[in-house]
Order: C-alpha cells, then sequence, then structure tokens
C-alpha cells in the first residue's frame, strides 16, 4: 500500500507542477486528494479549502491520477480490494 500512495503523491505532484504559480495565487496552498479503486470503479476528489478543484486542475491532475492507478492496482493485484487513499499536498510559496 505505501508503493501506491508514494506513487500517486508523485504522480499529483508531476500533473499540479505546472499550475503551481495558478494555484497559490488562487489562494490553494493546501490540496487534499482522495483517491478510491473497488473492482467496479476507479474515482478521485481534489479540493482545496472545501471546495473542489476547478476543472483546469482536476482535468490535469485526473488524467493522470486515474491512469497511474489503473497500472498499479492490475500490478499490485489490488483489484479485487476497495482502496481508498486520501494525501495532503501543501504549495509552499515563498
Amino acid at each position: 500500500m505505501s508503493k501506491l500512495s508514494e506513487t500517486l503523491a508523485k504522480t499529483a505532484c508531476i500533473a499540479l507542477v505546472a499550475f503551481l504559480d495558478l494555484l497559490a495565487s488562487s489562494g490553494h496552498s493546501k490540496i487534499g486528494l482522495r483517491v478510491s479503486a473497488n473492482p467496479n470503479e476507479l474515482s478521485f476528489l481534489a479540493g482545496s479549502g472545501g471546495n473542489k478543484l476547478a476543472p483546469l486542475y482536476s482535468n490535469a491532475l485526473g488524467q493522470e491520477v486515474i491512469t497511474t492507478l489503473k497500472h498499479l492496482v492490475t500490478a499490485l493485484q489490488l483489484d479485487q480490494h476497495d482502496i481508498v487513499i486520501e494525501l495532503i499536498f501543501h504549495i509552499l510559496d515563498k
């Protein structure tokens, strides 16, 4: 499970790095990501400050996270289990 969490965290960071300035200027300094997988469905929710992220960010994040999740669930043989992972990211703006 730690390999899955680590890889999803790296994937999310890579997906959002192009948007760091926009996210920080919009006041999104803390971002939450909840990833769910079960035998029938893969999904994610991403938000900041109690609101969902704008489509610009969530679409970029979703493309990367869902692709990675599909690969990992199969590779790690987790496709018969219910999985929920919640990650928190802090954007440090200097």
